[in-house]
């Protein structure tokens, strides 16, 4: 059976036509409060635009990223080619997000074992990578 109505409006009793007038009249009494607020987005969700995702072929010479935590810190070969720059940080290979370094190292491995191109994504937002790393190095100072 399909669903012909809504719940509100058959609660409030209307199967009419009419009824929706009826639920635009209701409006949520001031003891409720106001609309919970939304979270503000944090450093750790990064704009779309701050993303950029890369291929990276399989090739003799690898894929030219030597990186510290996650952030990039040197360039060559392949990757230089695609136009990846020091600073960038990295954000998913293959779709799968980076936990650390170890992990990024392996998918990458594993990708180049396997003779196939991965994709990789960066956050190419310098301002919004330093305020990550800041916050991240407040928290390990509070937790010391």
């Amino acid at each position: 059976m399909r669903a012909s109505h809504s719940a509100a409006a058959l609660i409030i009793g209307g199967g009419a036509a009419g009824s929706s007038s009826i639920l635009e009249g209701l409006k949520r009494p001031q003891s409720a409060g106001g609309p919970t607020p939304r979270r503000s987005q944090s450093a750790l969700q990064f704009k779309p635009s701050a993303l950029l995702k890369l291929e990276f072929r399989f090739s003799s010479g690898g894929h030219g990223l030597s990186w510290h935590g996650l952030i990039i810190s040197e360039v060559r070969g392949q990757a230089k080619t695609l136009g990846v720059m020091p600073g960038w940080k990295l954000f998913s290979i293959d779709g799968n997000l980076v936990k650390d370094s170890q992990d990024a190292w392996s998918r990458l491995q594993e990708a180049q074992w396997q003779w196939r191109t991965t994709a990789v994504t960066f956050v190419t937002d310098f301002r919004a990578i330093r305020v990550e790393e800041h916050m991240i190095r407040a928290e390990e100072e509070k937790t010391e």
